[in-house]
Parts: C-alpha cells; sequence; structure tokens
C-alpha cells in the first residue's frame, strides 16, 4: 500500500499498468492510498511531481520473445480516492478491465487495450473520454458534462447516465444499448448505423447532444421518462 500524505495537494492521477484490473473506488474518508502486489518481474514506480501522482508499473521481459506473466483473479491495482475529490484521473492499461465508481473527479482519460470498461456511481465535473480497443463499455449512474465513449470491438451500453451537454457513442464492431436518463425531447440526436438497425434516428432540439454511431451493429436506446 502507498499512501499519500497530502491528498488535498494532489491535482492529477496518471495510472499505468497492465496484466491485471484497474480499480478507482472511494476511500470513504479524506485519505488517499493505492493497494498493489508486486514481484521480482513487476514492480510499480510511484512518485509526485509537482502537483500530479504517477504510479506506472514496471514489467522486466524474458530472455527472447516471452516475458513472465501472472494475473490471479485476486491481483489488481486499486487506487482510493479521497470523498470530494475534485482532481484530474489517467488510466492506461492493456490486458485488464478499468472499474471507476462511488467517486468524484474533475475529469476522467480511459485508454485500454483487451479490457472491459464501466463507470458506475460517478460524478465527474468535466469530461469523460474512455477507449478501449476489444471490449465493452458500460456507463451506468454517472453524472457528467460531457463523455466521449468509444471502442472499436465491443458493446456500448449504458444504464441512465446524466450527461448535460454532449454524450458521444462509436464503435466499429457492436452495438449501443440501453437506458438514458430523462426523456427523449431532452436530446438533439446524432445517429448513423452501416449494418445494422436503431431505434431512433437523427434530429431534436433538445439541450444534450447524443450522437451513436456503430459499423456493425445496431443502436437500441430508451429513456427513462416518457415524453
Amino acid at each position: 500500500t502507498y499512501s499519500v500524505q497530502n491528498p488535498s495537494a494532489i491535482r492529477s492521477i496518471v495510472m499505468t499498468d497492465a496484466d491485471v484490473p484497474v480499480e478507482v473506488l472511494s476511500s470513504g474518508d479524506g485519505s488517499m492510498y493505492a493497494d498493489y502486489f508486486e514481484s521480482e518481474k513487476e514492480t510499480y514506480d510511484i512518485e509526485i511531481e509537482g502537483d500530479t501522482l504517477y504510479i506506472r508499473k514496471r514489467i522486466q521481459f524474458m530472455v527472447g520473445i516471452f516475458r513472465l506473466r501472472r494475473n490471479p483473479e485476486d491481483i489488481k491495482l486499486t487506487m482510493h480516492l479521497p470523498v470530494g475529490y475534485n482532481g484530474e484521473v489517467s488510466i492506461a492499461t492493456a490486458d485488464g478491465g478499468i472499474s471507476v465508481l462511488g467517486v468524484t473527479m474533475a475529469g476522467l482519460a480511459i485508454k485500454a487495450v483487451d479490457g472491459n470498461i464501466t463507470l458506475n456511481r460517478t460524478h465527474i465535473n468535466g469530461g469523460a473520454v474512455c477507449k478501449t480497443i476489444d471490449g465493452d463499455i458500460v456507463v451506468g449512474s454517472i453524472t457528467a458534462a460531457e463523455a466521449s465513449l468509444k471502442t472499436t470491438d465491443g458493446d456500448i451500453v449504458l444504464d441512465r447516465p446524466l450527461i448535460s451537454n454532449r454524450l458521444s457513442c462509436r464503435t466499429t464492431d457492436g452495438g449501443i444499448k440501453g437506458v438514458l436518463a430523462g426523456r427523449a425531447s431532452d436530446y438533439d440526436f446524432t445517429v448513423r448505423t452501416v449494418d445494422g438497425r436503431s431505434n431512433i434516428v437523427s434530429g431534436g432540439s433538445g439541450r444534450t447532444a447524443f450522437e451513436a454511431k456503430t459499423t456493425d451493429g445496431s443502436i437500441e436506446v430508451f429513456f427513462e421518462d416518457a415524453d
């Protein structure tokens, strides 16, 4: 466990990992700390530069083209944020999922390769940008000004996110489905699917711009409240 002595001084957190899941959770109080597992082949470099906390995994490669890999289900990197945290969070990982649950922050940037992304019960003052290659993106009850969700091989699943300005959902080989907060009249739609069907069409004059585009998949979006 690595504990930050002065959490209020941290305005940005940058995490880079591989081969294990990454979680961002609430500490339940004013503390900020990271739980992780190290071995002879896999260690973490953790340092604070200015107002930014960096957590980077270092993997020693084996002789030849192979490397030692270890990925038990109970081993992960977990970042615990203080209640009311208002800094930026950036996460990049390969071969592992990313979950952000029950926290607040100013902004969120996620990039994953071969892993799912899950957001739920989270308040983001600014925007969220989530990208994954070969994985699903599941967004639950979050609030944010803007959210951009993009996957090249997976579904985007919405469960009542409340986005005030703009929500963009793009997938190449997968569907866009779920429920949006509010009414259909709250949105201005831009919809496109090449090889699939959609239950909504472009148009509208609502405050929130909603973009849904897929190349090989269907769009099935419903609304929490009826007009």
